[in-house]
């Protein structure tokens, strides 16, 4: 699994660059697995009609002091033995770079077998721009511990040994406290 964020995230999306990925197979975000044999490196966002397994939790308000929320629908069949673990970033200051201090979970283990959803709060930045510029961010779930997550490359075990899992790029639009997903029919 690849990801997808414009070009202007250099080295985030293709293989040959360093691009982010995991092994196929489960877990996965949403209802079924985006599959692709590398990642999509356009100036703008390619949504893919699998992409849907981040959505952003509508009643939540968001704001630097009470953070926001988020509803990740995940299936990990292993958990709870073996639960599946997300890490993700949000471009809160909109410069073209997921940067380690917009990490919003790290390593999150979601401990439910099957497919569930699941709301998970998290902190919003001092620089985030909230008027009502596009805001990307990179959701990725693995069957395994990331030994040093990252929002670009292979995400590795402890081992180095690569990870099974997914890669979703959702994007959004804040304007004060209201979230608006931005819905992507054709470019």
């Amino acid at each position: 699994n690849w990801g997808h964020l414009p070009a202007s995230y250099a080295n985030m999306n293709l293989f040959i660059a360093g691009g982010a990925y995991h092994l196929s197979g489960t877990p996965y975000l949403g209802a079924a697995k985006t599959t692709a044999d590398d990642g999509i490196n356009t100036a703008t966002y390619t949504p893919k009609a699998t992409d849907d397994g981040v959505t952003w939790t509508p009643t939540v308000p968001r704001s630097v002091a009470g953070g926001g929320s988020v509803d990740v629908t995940a299936t990990c069949p292993g958990a709870p033995t073996n639960p599946c673990y997300l890490n993700a970033w949000i471009d809160f200051d909109n410069n073209s770079v997921l940067d380690p201090g917009e990490q919003i979970f790290t390593n999150q283990a979601l401990a439910l077998n099957g497919t569930n959803t699941y709301t998970l709060t998290f902190p919003i930045t001092d620089d985030s721009n909230f008027d009502g510029t596009t805001l990307y961010s990179r959701f990725r779930l693995t069957d395994g511990l990331v030994a040093s997550p990252a929002p670009g490359g292979v995400a590795v075990d402890g081992s180095a040994i690569p990870l099974i899992g997914e890669i979703e790029d959702p994007f959004f639009q804040v304007t004060g406290d209201v979230v608006t997903p931005v819905t992507v029919a054709s470019f």
